[in-house]
């Protein structure tokens, strides 16, 4: 028996990635960029269009292990933050079904036609909520893909 995907509800808010190494935060979509908040020194940004249709995330983190396998993790979370460090971390968080982003130390820098979000620091630790996927030793984080998926029904 196959399963068909029958039903697929998302809002319209285009999938963030988050490669692996130093923190770098990607718009995958051509008709959408970054915005900073008025005053904000370049620590706080929102997306230039788009609704989410619920304020979680669908967050697949992949990480490939010390020994060379992948392993793939899919969390739901309402914020996913990216550390640098204990003191040093930047936060993805859907306020109002608007994302924003927010760095808590560094200054964040836009570039790649105002669809990339950055800084030098490697990635330490990733957290969606409570859980923590990626830690130091867990291998070398290779991607978190961020999606704006409300519901998804099998036949």
């Amino acid at each position: 028996m196959t399963e068909e995907l029958s039903e697929f509800m998302s809002g319209d808010e285009p999938p963030i990635r988050v490669k692996g190494g130093s923190t770098i935060i990607e718009l995958l979509d051509d008709h959408a960029s970054w915005k900073e908040e008025t005053g904000s020194n370049k620590m706080k940004w929102f997306l230039s269009r788009g609704t989410r249709v619920r304020n979680e995330y669908d967050v697949f983190v992949l990480v490939r292990k010390p020994a060379g396998q992948l392993r793939s993790v899919r969390l739901v979370g309402k914020k996913i933050q990216i550390h640098r460090d204990a003191q040093s971390w930047v936060e993805i968080q859907a306020t109002g079904n608007k994302t924003k982003v927010t760095s808590h130390r560094e200054r964040l820098t836009l570039g790649g036609f105002d669809q990339v979000l950055s800084h030098v620091h490697h990635i330490a630790e990733i957290r969606v909520d409570s859980n923590v996927p990626f830690l130091p030793g867990d291998g070398e984080l290779i991607e978190v893909l961020i999606l704006d998926t409300a519901k998804i029904r099998r036949s």
